[in-house]
């Protein structure tokens, strides 16, 4: 599976991450020859607490402030609460896997390194394209995003395609579930996993420079994985850059007269990103360029899937003082969502899946009272409009309008400190992707044959949530019950249309199988 092409692709964040710092490093205020470039000293014996911001993009969490003392085990904050909250303080069924728990596990893949939380397993049709399924929803029922922002694949057509997403460049994992994923839209009407990747600096590293290094090793298919991690400052720019390769040969399987291989299951690939930002005071702006490169074939299959991935990454965040404004306290969050989705699914002299186009605006609100000392209330709702263009092969081009509408209600309650009960409720709409309306051909890898339904309407669940969660010192537990009930709407036309082909043949042929998806989010 080895691409000559790999490593030149390879040099290509390097380059950019070149370009970039040149361009900052000309820009960047530079002190006086003989001037310090901090204008403060501290002395022996003063200790200065400075005011410091983190920030996620998607995730939309802010702290401010200096920090106080900390418990024995410490609070991790959601990052997909756009308030801020701690995993017990919030109405969210959701758990986040650490830094510590990604380098000490391992895992290639979202599915291998998720496959272990409670209410999560994965599919495992090819080693390159383990995803994970959610309370047994998989598909356009579960939502996979990078900082918050959608990870533009094609994963969700077929279990044979893979996730752009290298779980090991991740500061944290969360995994959301229930009501909890309003925010993120129908896609999540299933569930939701959003991975933190810190590739535009949100602070310099407090000793100038930091990094990470990790190899393994397997003898199942000689896998050979390694991956690198640095975060460094040069005055007020914040440089930062990570990679990852991996190679894996079949893997063994026992035989009838000794071992044997599966054929056509390895992996060949790797992962790169380079970014930089201006950390000035009140105001920081960020650029990244990132690339996903993973060969991996379909076992016991003569097909091999190239996954790539480029993406441009900025970020700007803004905190200066307002005047004449000392504080604000605001419980409550407002956003915008906006996406355009460019697919078409190419075969062997036809094609699969006709150029389709969908464009989606979204508003959402979540508001938070506090009703008591012991009762927290959250209300959230969100409204879509969802536009997708697009045809079953030969038929003609037509627009659909879907106008997808959710709204979740939580309620927390402590009934003495380290405990809290959280119940959740919600209902959630989510508009049909076009491959589930205008799909129509052989789906190679899974031996099946799909057709689209081009009057499937909007799918609505009903989800209703009681988890319990216990903190006493360095002792966690957290259970929880939970209901969901989907349904959906269709008048289309009676299997044995003259139209709907009942049989297919393909024996003799190899089928080849190419997708291409554009994304582009703002919110």
């Amino acid at each position: 599976m080895r691409n000559p092409s790999r490593a030149k692709r390879c040099l290509l964040p390097l380059q950019a991450l070149a370009v970039l710092a040149a361009l900052f490093w000309a820009v960047q205020p530079h002190p006086a020859r003989g001037q310090d470039a901090d204008s403060h000293e501290e002395h022996p014996g003063e200790h200065h607490e400075e005011p410091h911001e983190e920030h996620h993009e998607g995730g939309q969490t802010s702290v401010h402030g200096s920090h106080g003392s900390h418990d024995p085990i410490d609070e991790i904050v959601v990052s997909a609460s756009p308030l801020g909250r701690g995993a017990a303080d919030t109405p969210t069924a959701v758990n986040v896997v650490s830094r510590e728990h990604l380098l000490a596990h391992g895992g290639s893949t979202l599915g291998e390194i998720l496959a272990n939380e409670p209410g999560v397993t994965t599919s495992g049709l090819a080693s390159g394209a383990s995803r994970p399924v959610i309370r047994g929803q998989s598909g356009f029922r579960v939502k996979t995003t990078e900082n918050g922002l959608g990870t533009a694949d094609v994963a969700a057509i077929g279990p044979d395609h893979g996730v752009p997403v290298n779980p090991l460049m991740a500061q944290s994992i969360e995994v959301l579930r229930g009501p909890a994923t309003l925010r993120y839209g129908g896609a999540a009407i299933g569930g939701g996993v959003n991975a933190l990747i810190d590739r535009v600096p949100s602070r310099a590293p407090t000793r100038g420079v930091s990094g990470e290094l990790l190899g393994d090793w397997g003898s199942g298919a000689d896998r050979r994985k390694g991956s690198f991690l640095v975060d460094a400052a040069l005055g007020r720019l914040g440089l930062h850059l990570d990679g990852a390769t991996q190679r894996a040969e079949d893997y063994k399987a026992p035989g009838g007269t000794g071992p044997s291989k599966v054929r056509n299951s390895g992996t060949d690939g790797f992962a790169m990103s380079g970014g930089l930002a201006s950390l000035g005071e009140g105001l920081r702006l960020g650029l990244a360029r990132s690339r996903f490169d993973n060969q991996y074939g379909v076992p016991e299959d003569a097909h091999i899937i190239d996954l790539r991935k480029d993406v441009w990454h900025m970020e700007a965040d803004w905190s200066e003082p307002i005047p004449g404004l000392t504080s604000i306290e605001l419980r409550g969050a407002l956003g915008a969502h906006y996406n355009r989705r460019e697919l078409q699914v190419l075969g062997l002299g036809d094609t699969i899946l006709e150029p389709s186009r969908t464009d989606t605006w979204a508003l959402y609100a979540i508001e938070e009272w506090l009703l008591s000392d012991r009762l927290n209330l959250e209300l959230a709702a969100r409204v879509e409009r969802v536009e997708v263009r697009g045809s079953l092969p030969g038929m003609a081009r037509r627009s659909q309008r879907f106008h997808p509408f959710s709204a979740s209600l939580g309620l927390v309650y402590y009934p003495t400190d380290g405990v809290s009960l959280a119940l959740r409720a919600s209902s959630t709409e989510r508009a049909p992707d076009p491959a589930e309306l205008y799909y129509l051909g052989e789906h190679h890898a899974t031996g099946t044959y799909e057709i689209g339904d081009p009057d499937l309407g909007v799918e609505r669940a009903d989800a209703a949530e009681l988890t319990l969660h216990v903190q006493r010192g360095r002792f966690s537990l957290t259970a929880g019950l939970f209901y969901t009930d989907s349904r959906t709407t269709s008048t289309w036309l009676t299997p044995g249309a003259s139209w709907c082909p009942s049989t297919t043949t393909a024996t003799g042929t190899t089928t080849t199988k190419r997708a291409r998806t554009i994304t582009n989010t703002t919110g």
